[in-house]
């Protein structure tokens, strides 16, 4: 990860572990990155791999 372009990818396993009951919608995931979803799940996978549906 490269931590000056995937801050808000980072915040996604803290906030799932934070929150285990909650769901995690990709949407939503996607808004609190202040980023567009397509954009969220591209990021997402450069950075870790699998996408966040994978997860």
């Amino acid at each position: 990860m490269n931590a000056d372009t995937d801050a808000p990818i980072a915040e996604v396993p803290t906030r799932a572990l934070g929150h285990p009951d909650e769901p995690l919608p990709l949407g939503d995931l996607a808004a609190r990155a202040t980023i567009a979803r397509r954009n969220f799940v591209r990021r997402f996978r450069e950075a870790t791999g699998p996408t966040p549906a994978a997860g």
